[in-house]
């Protein structure tokens, strides 16, 4: 959902207007610079006030607060610096706006597309206060289970819950990886 919306906001900054383009950003990095208790109490306040605790948007919410700078900070300066002269080849050939984006964008931009999804998805599995005050903690996560074993349960399970923790993270880098390899290679003419 991150790169989602990452790429959604990209496709309606035009890239001339850097002013404005810092002012309406600054606002997105706010939850990595706020110290993250005092931020998520005013989270839980609200969330409290519209009744959305527990909710699963609220849980959507709040870990969205947290990966989209990430997914920001990994894919915008790739797509920023992407040479147009491909795009405007293909709207010179007919193309539209939406093909441009899939089938010349997108497959040159696949190795930060794929980091920025790697990164998020690491970011989004270690949160484990934005799941427990938003998910009101009814959520269990493999973060939340992992605090909840290391506070009295098996060493095996803990093991096996931090395992886990850091194996899939390491997965979806690893695919990542790959997949940004294996299509720079199909690809390498434009480079």
């Amino acid at each position: 959902l991150a790169i989602i919306l990452v790429i959604a906001w990209l496709m309606t900054q035009p890239n001339s207007d850097v002013l404005n383009r810092n002012l309406s950003e600054r606002f997105l990095f706010l939850p990595l610079m706020i110290p993250q208790a005092g931020f998520l109490f005013g989270l839980q306040v609200l969330l409290l006030w519209t009744h959305l605790d527990g909710v699963a948007f609220a849980l959507i919410w709040g870990h969205m607060l947290f990966v989209l700078p990430y997914v920001w900070l990994a894919f915008a300066p790739a797509w920023r610096n992407f040479n147009e002269k491909w795009t405007h080849l293909a709207a010179s050939l007919g193309a539209g706006p939406w093909r441009r984006l899939f089938l010349i964008r997108l497959p040159i931009l696949i190795q930060p597309l794929c980091t920025s999804f790697a990164i998020g998805f690491s970011v989004s599995a270690a949160l484990y206060l934005p799941t427990v005050f938003a998910g009101n903690g009814r959520v269990a996560t493999l973060s939340t289970e992992a605090v909840t074993l290391a506070a009295g349960a098996s060493r095996h399970q803990l093991g096996v819950a931090t395992g886990l923790q850091m194996m899939l993270p390491l997965l979806i880098f690893t695919v990542a990886s790959s997949i940004a390899h294996l299509r720079s290679r199909r690809f390498s003419f434009f480079h």
